[in-house]
């Protein structure tokens, strides 16, 4: 099968990176490494070839309609990113009735179980096995040296920046970080630990955040989270912690470095991690939905 893999991005930014891209590549690497073909583009739709697509119903790429219009429920894949079961805005009904006519993947299964909860759903929507990829990019100099302990990229919500001030408060240094791409991976270089504290009540674990430090060496420290099925993270570098103990977790980690260089290798491992039967079976499933479509 050839897949066309799809960001869908406003004209005047389709040269710039964007949230979906680490998980566009990570797919698309996934994809390759499970004997299929596969290529990336910005708004282009093919006739010939599976497309996924990232970005409808965005706020970006709000027009939902327009999608529709140049894509047939034959050959077009949406890839969701967002969580079903939260609050977001972005959780239209309109978006819903887009995921209920076409086929969907998922980065976690919690999604696709929401989705059938709100909408009546059955099948046609499936979790898509998602991990770091060995390397996400390369540096012609040498890498930034450690200036913080964590580090921080997302939407800064009241609840986030709480818990980041009390990291601070308590004498650790956190780098808030913008951008994507290189960029991105320069400032997550500059710090020992990524920082995933949940923006919706829902805790669903936020794979795209996680892929690019992953793939560069650089651990985790998450919220206890809602986990993908299809992938164990048990060994992946991530350290998950309740809320509660946060901080305390926080500042023991900074001071063990042998906890530090465990975690490094942990990271390190999880990103050579290959899952090309459970890729494939998801495929497999995917093209049978597809192909009753025509």
């Amino acid at each position: 099968m050839v897949f066309n893999l799809v960001s869908l991005k406003p004209p005047a930014y389709s040269a710039f990176p964007s949230f979906f891209d680490d998980t566009i590549t990570a797919v698309g690497y996934a994809l390759k490494d499970a004997g299929y073909v596969a290529f990336l583009s910005t708004n282009k739709i093919v006739a010939d070839g599976v497309n996924i697509v990232w970005g409808v119903g965005t706020h970006l790429f709000p027009d939902i309609e327009k999608f529709r219009n140049s894509s047939s429920v034959s050959n077009t894949v949406i890839f969701n990113m967002e969580q079903i079961g939260s609050s977001s805005e972005l959780i239209s009904r309109e978006y819903l009735r887009l995921l209920t006519d076409y086929v969907v993947l998922d980065y976690n299964s919690a999604n696709v179980a929401a989705l059938s909860d709100k909408t009546g759903k059955l099948g046609a929507a499936y979790e898509f096995p998602i991990t770091p990829i060995p390397d996400f990019s390369c540096f012609d100099n040498e890498p930034p040296k450690i200036l913080y302990d964590y580090i921080f990229y997302g939407a800064l919500s009241e609840r986030r920046l709480r818990l980041i001030e009390s990291l601070v408060q308590s004498g650790l240094t956190v780098k808030i970080a913008r951008g994507f791409g290189n960029d991105l991976s320069a400032q997550i270089l500059s710090a020992k630990f990524v920082l995933n504290i949940h923006l919706h009540s829902t805790a669903i674990f936020e794979v795209a955040r996680v892929l690019r430090p992953l793939s560069h060496g650089v651990p985790i420290l998450s919220e206890i989270s809602v986990m993908p099925a299809e992938v164990d993270w048990g060994s992946s570098g991530v350290y998950f912690v309740d809320e509660r103990k946060f901080v305390e977790v926080a500042s023991d980690l900074v001071r063990s470095s042998s906890a530090y260089a465990e975690k490094q290798r942990a990271a390190v491992a999880f990103s050579r991690r290959r899952h090309v039967d459970r890729v494939r079976h998801t495929v497999e499933t995917l093209a049978k939905d597809l192909a009753m479509r025509r």
